[in-house]
């Protein structure tokens, strides 16, 4: 498996990997498919790569997979913390230790970015990371404004 910094070249394939974390979410339905593409511009400018990234994972030639991390300001403090925007591997792929690489990635590419804190939302219920030194910290809830 590799992890490879994607650049604007890859756009098209980021966006049909992101499409596939979608259809695989429990955001499925309430995507703008029209705004994706000046979003994912901003995780493959080579300018910018100490506050937001994107790694596309790869079995040789194969996409299997997207990462997406961002650094924000905490806003109750003056730390940076590092977190999952993406984070999509294919089913195929799944439970065969790829997602070691991937959290080795994000953990030091947050701290070279200066992030004092790892942020990681989790839209399924059947994930739990605790092993991995991360405790639950909050509960996000959403509502659709009519």
């Amino acid at each position: 498996m590799t992890l490879t910094i994607g650049t604007p070249d890859d756009l098209k394939r980021i966006h049909g990997l992101l499409m596939a974390c979608i259809r695989h979410s429990k955001y499925n339905g309430i995507v703008n498919d029209t705004a994706w593409e000046s979003s994912l511009e901003l995780y493959l400018n080579p300018e910018t790569l100490k506050e937001r990234i994107a790694l596309i994972i790869q079995d040789g030639d194969k996409d299997i997979g997207l990462a997406m991390f961002e650094v924000i300001p905490l806003v109750v403090s003056d730390f940076l913390v590092a977190r999952f925007v993406v984070i999509y591997i294919d089913e195929e792929y799944r439970g065969k230790g790829i997602m070691d690489q991937v959290f080795e990635a994000f953990e030091y590419w947050g701290k070279r970015a200066g992030a004092k804190y790892y942020s990681i939302g989790v839209s399924r219920d059947d994930v739990d990371i605790s092993n991995r030194g991360y405790k639950q910290f909050e509960v996000m809830y959403m509502k659709e404004v009519n």
